[in-house]
């Protein structure tokens, strides 16, 4: 079965909570523990403070999403901005 699961936060390291909330709700979804908790968490936070810096330019007003799909092949997350 397919799923969908999506968050939007500003562009501040005071949201950073949020994508720690999400990483662990998609990490006890589905089972992932030790490592790939560590993986994952590791890899989405960085992408989403990058786009907070060098695409959104800390601007609060420019949000950034995060997008959890999975399917019988897998998982995957992506992290999407507004900057130009």
């Amino acid at each position: 079965m397919n799923k969908h699961k999506e968050i939007r936060i500003e562009s501040s390291p005071d949201e950073m909570f949020r994508v720690e909330q999400f990483v662990e709700e998609i990490s006890d979804e589905y089972l992932l523990y030790g490592n790939y908790f560590g993986n994952i968490l590791m890899a989405v936070s960085e992408a989403v403070k990058n786009a907070f810096v060098h695409w959104n330019r800390m601007d609060r007003q420019k949000q950034v999403k995060i997008l959890m799909n999975s399917s019988a092949e897998g998982l995957w997350i992506s992290v999407a901005d507004q900057g130009s």
